[in-house]
């Protein structure tokens, strides 16, 4: 290498004290590594030359993108124009660590600059900085090797000193471990194990780490990866944060067609169900969704071998969109068996393992094991506390819109309410007749669904329900859902029907079942409601227990709940009575992702209504009855007293 340039030089300096022209200067070995433009290459392009694998790792020696060719796409999505950070959630031992770790050894050697590996505990951390980074990463890869200062001082517990840039490790209950360093890249290693808060006087570990990176606003980066837990799980929430979450693509090596493997496409023999036989003998098979081509092992792993990951809502190639829409902040989703490490024999059998049928006593931990451990989804704790068809077995033979009527001339019905959910482009309602006294049995008259608020109107105050002897009967109260985006619509409906409806808002860890709050004004304006609205809050913890009890009642048992004709009930009533349910541990109901409730949170409110109004004090009238006739007492004849007679206990004999 040979550059030629002119400088002003004092000719003392010069050999022989000769000044030319110019002088040829030969850069020695450093200058030219330094002065040198290395052409740049993708992160999986680097890993398979220069990433070696220690001795920690299943497979040591050099990386192999084939070992699991879904890493390599997340390796140079992480690099891609614009993208700072990359949330990873993903099923156990499937690579995850190990890939992070090599984009940390890119950065290294392509794009320096300090980083930060921050794990759940100091244990961890130390053992990790050691056998993961120094040992697996550095040491036995001969270019990163060569970063490494060769002095033993640069190596510490919780630190790792390069001839370029530093190593730090943290730990999420460590406060000072993540503070006091700018940071450019940082790594959040198994996130849904970190505390919520780091201490009592700190916020949590991730945002906590995530200001280190201000100094390097423009070129940090920012990983985020763990295997899933709950729905409320840091990981699960990072993907929901995401502005795309990328999924991987298998395709069928037989017929071709792209695909996502869905556990739904397993499949094992219908008469064996022993989950020790299925995974021995390798029983599991997996059908492509497209021409039901039946894959083995081996067929699953070249189908992953021609993978590539897409957006699933638009179904376009990552990088094409990538290029096209530049996200700051992408996530991956990446389910086991994806892996070649895991058999579909071994998923067969560990879903088996996780039914109460096939399972055993612990099948309950094994269902959650294959939720977050195989299908990389969170596990939503819950049992189902109602069982559909009892739901459906509380229906009677009245049509719809019919009243209970009379028994032995006694009436039944104390009144009439309904509750009314607001959505935005339908309003789902309940109209609910309670029976007098304590015990509050119900019988639901009317559900279903209104399209437009005249419509409702029309059902609620417009029409009359009779019972099978013509008693008329009307609506007294509706509490209707003002939250969402109707709040102006509700709140207008409200001063046209005032006391006859009230609109609510649902509650928890209110110091009453019903509180009230007077609004005066149109939700975000400054006009001012006629009148104003008295808002109701409503403790829905307080009236969810009433209703779950009230679902509780054996058929024939006093506070009995009632619908009508079965095949004139809606259809998915059933299912959404029973969605929710209430979580022992946290002490509150809880809506499982993707489950309707429309019904339910419509009878809720009917019993704020019906509580509100009094109703469990309401006595059924006192009929007026004939008085009995009292039997005349014979009068004894003298025959009588001169034959022997004696009156008896009812005055005859």
């Amino acid at each position: 290498m040979k550059v030629a340039c002119k400088v002003v030089i004092d000719p003392k300096w010069v050999p022989g004290g000769h000044v030319g022209d110019g002088f040829t200067i030969k850069p020695c070995k450093a200058e030219r590594k330094v002065l040198r433009k290395r052409k740049r290459i993708k992160p999986s392009e680097w890993a398979e030359k220069h990433r070696v694998l220690g001795q920690e790792s299943a497979l040591p020696g050099p990386w192999r993108n084939d070992t699991a060719p879904y890493v390599t796409g997340i390796l140079d999505a992480a690099y891609a124009p614009g993208v700072k950070e990359v949330d990873w959630c993903a099923a156990p031992q499937v690579g995850k660590t190990e890939a992070v770790n090599t984009l940390l050894g890119y950065s290294i050697d392509r794009d320096p600059g300090p980083a930060m590996l921050v794990y759940p505990d100091q244990a961890t951390a130390k053992h990790n900085i050691v056998k993961r980074i120094r040992k697996g990463l550095l040491e036995p890869s001969p270019r990163l090797s060569t970063y490494l200062t060769g002095s033993e001082d640069d190596f510490s517990s919780n630190r790792i000193n390069l001839q370029h840039m530093a190593i730090y490790t943290a730990w999420a209950k460590s406060p000072s471990s993540l503070a006091n360093k700018p940071i450019k890249i940082i790594i959040f290693d198994e996130v849904d194990k970190y505390p919520k808060v780091s201490s009592k006087k700190e916020t949590g570990p991730i945002p906590l780490g995530e200001k280190r990176l201000r100094t390097y606003k423009w070129s940090s980066k920012n990983f985020k990866i763990s295997s899933p837990t709950i729905p409320g799980g840091e990981i699960w929430q990072a993907l929901l944060g995401a502005q795309v979450v990328f999924q991987y693509y298998v395709r069928c090596p037989h017929c071709g067609s792209y695909q996502r493997m869905h556990f739904k496409q397993f499949r094992m023999p219908e008469d064996v169900r022993d989950t020790e036989r299925i995974e021995a003998e390798l029983l599991g098979w997996y059908e492509c969704e497209n021409m039901g081509c039946r894959w083995d092992d081996h067929d699953r792993d070249k189908a992953v071998q021609l993978g590539e990951y897409r957006d699933p809502v638009s179904g376009v190639e990552m990088f094409a969109y990538l290029k096209v829409h530049r996200p700051r902040r992408i996530g991956f989703q990446t389910p086991a068996w994806l892996s070649r490490f895991v058999t579909l024999s071994e998923v067969v059998s560990a879903f088996l393992k996780g039914t109460k049928e096939h399972g055993g006593s612990d099948w309950k931990e094994m269902a959650k094991d294959f939720k977050n451990g195989y299908e990389a989804e969170p596990w939503e704790d819950f049992h189902v506390q109602r069982d559909e068809d009892k739901i459906e077995a509380m229906c009677d033979e009245r049509p719809r819109m019919m009243v209970p009527g009379p028994i032995d001339g006694l009436p039944r019905i104390a009144g009439l309410v309904a509750g009314v959910d607001t959505q935005d482009k339908s309003l789902p309602y309940v109209i609910v007749a309670f029976g007098y006294g304590k015990a509050e049995e119900s019988w639901r008259v009317r559900t279903g669904y209104a399209l437009t608020i005249s419509d409702l109107e029309e059902i609620l105050w417009g029409q009359t329900y009779k019972d099978a002897e013509g008693n008329e009967h009307r609506v007294e109260l509706v509490f209707w859902d003002a939250m969402g985006h109707r709040t102006k619509e509700i709140y207008t409906v409200a001063t046209q029907r005032r006391g006859r409806m009230l609109p609510i808002r649902g509650r928890v860890n209110i110091n009453a079942p019903l509180t009230f709050s007077d609004i005066e004004y149109f939700p975000k304006s400054k006009i001012k409601i006629p009148g104003g609205v008295k808002l109701v809050n409503i403790d829905t913890k307080f009236f969810k227990d009433d209703l779950s009890t009230a679902l509780s009642v054996e058929p024939g048992d006093p506070g009995g709940f009632h619908l009508y004709n079965k095949d004139e009930m809606p259809h998915d009533y059933a299912a959404q009575m029973c969605a929710e349910f209430f979580d022992d541990e946290l002490q509150a109901w809880m809506q499982p992702s993707g489950r309707k409730v429309d019904y339910w949170d419509c009878e809720v409110y009917a019993r704020a209504a019906w509580y509100h109004l009094g109703g469990s004090n309401r006595e059924p009238p006192k009929i007026q009855r004939k008085p009995k006739e009292q039997i005349k007492q014979k009068q004894p004849t003298q025959s009588d007293i001169l034959g022997g007679w004696r009156p008896g206990w009812f005055g005859t004999r």
